[in-house]
């Protein structure tokens, strides 16, 4: 994205500049403008925007972190995997001759 392009969330307009196209950074801001709204409706009336921001944030962090939690586990399935599989190649490699 060359040039700045201006973004709704929560009902203030950004004008941001990214390295990503400008459809992924709308795409980026509407699911922040979804969690906020989200947020705001399970918050009381009282909740600032500061507020409501600071716990979205906290949520998608969270999301974040299960996020790599599950990845970094599919890895190490992964890895377990392959080297179970290699172990049967090399003992049926073995056995052949």
């Amino acid at each position: 994205m060359t040039q700045p392009i201006d973004i709704e969330i929560f009902g203030r307009t950004y004008k941001v500049k990214g390295e990503k196209d400008a459809a992924y950074t709308r795409q980026l801001a509407a699911y922040v403008d979804e969690q906020m709204r989200a947020v705001a409706e399970r918050s009381p009336s009282s909740a600032s925007p500061l507020q409501i921001a600071v716990l979205t944030l906290l949520q998608i962090s969270n999301e974040l972190f299960e996020t790599q939690d599950d990845l970094e586990q599919s890895s190490t399935t992964i890895q377990n995997k392959s080297e179970e599989l290699m172990e049967l190649l090399d003992a049926s490699l073995s056995e052949g001759k």
